[in-house]
């Protein structure tokens, strides 16, 4: 559902998207397939749970053809607080 909202929105191919809480790539499995490339960066706190979408729900020409970023990290807090 997320998805379709974004494109009603106004996602297009050029748009950058930053999805944070990526999980398994259920919806990240459609922007990167959407957007152009080097145009998704998707951050999980949970590293084997992002693992697994990357292995299991993109492919690797989808990998080399849309260069999408990735990061596991649990540092979800404001800086200088």
């Amino acid at each position: 559902m997320s998805f379709p909202t974004l494109i009603r929105e106004g996602l297009w191919p050029p748009s950058k998207v930053l999805d944070i809480g990526c999980g398994a790539l259920r919806a990240g499995y459609w922007l990167v397939r959407f957007l152009e490339p080097e145009r998704y960066y998707g951050i999980e706190r949970n590293r084997k749970m992002l693992d697994n979408g990357i292995e299991y729900v993109l492919t690797p020409a989808l990998l080399r053809a849309k260069r999408p970023a990735f990061d596991h990290n649990d540092r979800f807090r404001r800086v200088g607080l």
